[in-house]
């Protein structure tokens, strides 16, 4: 098994500042991109967490005129993409 690593980039333009965030982890499902940003969703009765993180995350972003994306592939990993007006 591969050792788990997040990898954090920044980058900027005259018009946004774009933030992501890239891991190996487990991934995401196909069909759950969109639900990961809804209140209380987790993707499996094993998750620890409150459902919570991505959706102020998203609501948080969103009050900031930004937008949040995922790419992912189960068993491979995510990255998670914000964009935000500079």
């Amino acid at each position: 098994m591969e050792r788990p690593w997040v990898k954090i980039s920044v980058a900027q333009n005259e018009k946004t500042l774009t933030l992501r965030v890239h891991d190996n982890g487990q991934g995401i499902p196909k069909g759950f991109e969109k639900k990961i940003f809804s209140m209380f969703f987790r993707g499996n009765e094993k998750s620890q967490g409150s459902g919570l993180g991505l959706f102020i995350l998203n609501s948080a972003v969103e009050r900031l005129k930004g937008s949040v994306s995922v790419e992912s592939e189960a068993g491979r990993g995510s990255i998670f993409t914000v964009v935000l007006p500079v």
